[in-house]
Order: C-alpha cells, then sequence, then structure tokens
C-alpha cells in the first residue's frame, strides 16, 4: 500500500524530519553544480524532466507528479510502494506549488534526506521556470475567452506542420466566424457581445478533443487545430460545436450561431494554403447558407 508523507512544509513550526542538526550527503560543490544545472533552463517541461533524470540517477525513484495552478507534469509510472509529497509554500507567488515523488521500493532516512537536499537545489530554478511560463501563458492567451491567441495559433500551427513533415502526422483546420455579431453589438452593447463571445469560447473548447486546440484568431473569428484529423473527425466537431452553441441559454436568446470552414492539411501545405482552404470553405458555407445545422 502507498504510504502519504508529507517531507517539508514551510508553514508548519517544525519539519517532520530535522536535517539542520545532520551532516548533508551531498557537499557544496555538488549542491552548487545541481543547481547550476537545473538553472540553465527557464522551460518549465526540461526543468522537471532533467530533475527527474538526475534524481533517477542518485535514487530508486519510479515517477515524479508535479503541480503548480493550471501546470501539471507526471513522469514515470507511479507504482511503487511509497511516494513522499511536497507541498511547498516558500514558491511565492505558487503556493499551490506540489511534488509528489513516487519510489519503487520502501525508502530509508538516508533516501530521505538526500531527497531533500536534491529538492533544495530545485526551488529558485522551479520559481524562475514558473515565472518564465506564467508569463508565457499571459503572452499566448487571449484575455477575454482564455483561448489561445494570435500568437499562440501561429506557434501551434507551425509545430503541426513540422509534426506532419517528420512523422506524418496528419491534423486538420477549422475556421469559425460568427453571423451578425455586429447587430449584438450594436443592439446591447459591447459588454453583452463580451458575454456572447466568451459562450462562444465555451462552446468551442467544450466541443473538442484534448488533443485539439482552440484559438480566438480577432474580433469574433476563432480557429481550432485538430488532430488525427479526417473529413468524419471534422464534421463530427462541426456538429457538436453548433448543438453547444444552440444548447447555450445566453446564444440561442441572441440567436447566435457561426459558419464554419474546414480543410484538412495535405502533405505540400503549408500556414497560408491550408489557412486559405478553410477560408474559403467559410465562405462556400456562408454563402450556401449550410452553416446552421437544426438538431431535433
Amino acid at each position: 500500500m502507498e504510504q502519504l508523507t508529507p517531507i517539508y512544509d514551510s508553514t508548519a513550526a517544525e519539519s517532520y524530519f530535522s536535517f539542520n542538526q545532520m551532516e548533508k550527503l551531498l557537499s557544496d560543490s555538488e549542491l552548487l553544480l545541481i543547481t547550476q544545472r537545473l538553472s540553465a533552463t527557464l522551460d518549465l517541461q526540461w526543468l522537471i524532466n532533467d530533475y527527474f533524470e538526475l534524481l533517477k540517477g542518485r535514487l530508486d525513484l519510479g515517477a515524479l507528479e508535479f503541480r503548480a495552478q493550471q501546470f501539471c507534469i507526471n513522469l514515470g509510472a507511479p507504482q511503487g510502494c511509497q511516494y513522499f509529497q511536497l507541498q511547498d509554500c516558500r514558491l511565492e507567488p505558487f503556493q499551490s506549488a506540489q511534488i509528489k515523488y513516487h519510489f519503487q521500493r520502501a525508502v530509508g532516512g538516508r533516501d530521505i534526506r538526500l531527497l531533500n537536499e536534491l529538492h533544495e537545489c530545485l526551488q529558485q530554478p522551479l520559481k524562475n521556470a514558473l515565472c518564465h511560463a506564467q508569463l508565457k501563458s499571459l503572452a499566448t492567451k487571449d484575455h477575454l475567452t482564455g483561448l489561445g491567441n494570435r500568437a499562440s495559433f501561429d506557434e501551434c500551427m507551425q509545430r503541426h506542420l513540422g509534426q506532419m513533415r517528420r512523422h506524418g502526422h496528419p491534423f486538420g483546420l477549422m475556421v469559425l466566424d460568427m453571423n451578425k455579431f455586429k447587430a449584438i453589438n450594436d443592439r446591447y452593447g459591447h459588454g453583452e457581445g463580451d458575454l456572447v463571445l466568451i459562450a462562444t469560447a465555451q462552446a468551442i473548447s467544450g466541443s473538442l478533443r484534448e488533443t485539439d486546440y482552440a484559438f480566438r484568431f480577432g474580433g469574433d473569428e476563432f480557429c481550432c487545430l485538430i488532430e488525427e484529423a479526417d473529413s468524419t473527425s471534422l464534421l463530427c466537431i462541426s456538429q457538436r460545436i453548433h448543438r453547444a452553441m444552440a444548447q447555450d441559454p445566453l446564444l440561442a436568446r441572441h440567436r447566435a450561431q457561426c459558419a464554419i470552414g474546414m480543410a484538412k492539411c495535405l502533405p505540400e501545405d503549408n500556414a497560408i494554403s491550408l489557412f486559405q482552404r478553410a477560408d474559403e470553405d467559410l465562405y462556400r458555407a456562408k454563402q450556401t447558407g449550410n452553416d446552421v445545422l437544426r438538431f431535433a
């Protein structure tokens, strides 16, 4: 049976284990080198990966789970017989930061002491990486809807194109444009228009799979990048979006609908050609009136 044991709680008057009176297992020079190694990157994923590899080289560690606000990283297979959890308030303003260490066997006092020393080396590099990740997240999210913004879309598009060229991973693009949104703004004001955009974003993101991505492209235009896309999956997702919008009370009251253009990425495509084909499909949908689906 797994055992939950806090290693250290900086909010408590005393630790469960007192290391101050014990001789360090690692020399100051070793600790400095480890801290410098971990400080070499501001990328949160790379940092946690490197820290996990460093731990595995010194401890019989099977898995590591990291949580901090919206950030979540799981490494290894948590099937060990014992784990330790740290919720460390020294990582201000990330008071919810938590690391869970899974061991593959029962551990003794020496293992715990060594883990504590290695964990201490992580503190400042981790705080720096979390601040960087938070700033990057703010820079790539639309402040109103919480979806990715145009910069995030461009970056994600290039990543998908690279993966398709290297590994043949298919993906598709959906371009969405709201109908008569200007009329809502003009009649009810921009505050109500913002609520409509937020509800639309929620309907879109709630209709996607975990592997798909949604973005606010600008104004009342949205885009989705769909992994492992084919005609059937793109059509299915578009139907889910229309259904979700029709079932939302605010959107239903305003009769807010959207037209959707779709295109599957071809080997010869680049970002411009793929977007152009999806945009042309969007135009055809608007011209033919096929943008509104009716459900019983």
